[in-house]
């Protein structure tokens, strides 16, 4: 009788696992952040992961952030955002940072500022101009 249950619980948890789907995006994703580091408070970066199976030019794009209570977006990649020349590889990284990033990974862009993201929320996006 044991084995007739467990032989019903492996079925029953095989079909849910089977039908659950579990889609991959279509679109670049922010993949890790960081509003400090070993260097203190400024040391923030951006990380962009790139899912699909093309390049994708970032020219124009920005990385914004706005406080949690709320506010304007702030640019973080300069008014005119990334330059023309940008872009992510297909399954690849885009590495975004602050003035004074100070990590071993070099960043693809360097903000000539620093960003001030808060530790106690807040938002954070990555817009297609």
């Amino acid at each position: 009788m044991k084995k007739f249950f467990l032989f019903l619980f492996l079925t029953a948890a095989l079909f849910i696992f089977k039908t659950t789907n579990v889609e991959a995006a279509a679109n670049v994703v922010i993949s890790e952040f960081a509003s400090r580091g070993p260097a203190g408070a400024y040391d923030e970066f951006v990380e962009l992961y790139n899912p699909t199976g093309a390049v994708i030019s970032f020219a124009g794009w920005k990385i914004q952030s706005k406080s949690a209570d709320g506010g304007s977006w702030t640019n973080r990649t300069g008014t005119a955002g990334l330059s023309a020349t940008a872009s992510i590889q297909s399954h690849g990284y885009y590495l975004i940072a602050a003035k004074d990033y100070s990590r071993s990974v070099t960043p693809d862009y360097r903000h000539s500022a620093n960003w001030g993201l808060t530790d106690t929320g807040g938002h954070i996006r990555l817009i297609n101009s």
